[in-house]
């Protein structure tokens, strides 16, 4: 009558264990899944970090390149109005008061 009591005592320990063992091989593939999905994620913020970063400069390059081109064009129209005024005058360019 022992033996068999141990015997059943022996089975379901076993029985036991490896459910024990089965619950954690199915914790370690729902965590590599996990690990897999942040993974992903932190690649995907990334990524999209870069596009609006390359975005950024994009529009500052184009902002730039508006000032140097205004201010280029400023200039450009300022010598032509002063060489203007110049040959209105008769002697040569004066300078203007204000």
């Amino acid at each position: 009558m022992e033996r068999i009591r141990q015997r059943l005592l022996d089975e379901s320990a076993g029985i036991e264990k490896s459910e024990v063992r089965r619950r954690e091989r199915e914790g370690k593939k729902i965590g590599k899944q996990v690990q897999l999905e942040k993974l992903k994620e932190r690649e995907r913020s990334k990524k999209d970090m870069e596009e609006r970063l390359k975005g950024l400069k994009r529009s500052a390059y184009l902002f730039i390149y508006l000032f140097i081109y205004l201010f280029i064009f400023e200039s450009v129209s300022w010598v032509i109005r002063t060489q203007g005024r110049a040959a209105e005058c008769a002697g040569g360019w004066r300078r203007r008061r204000v």
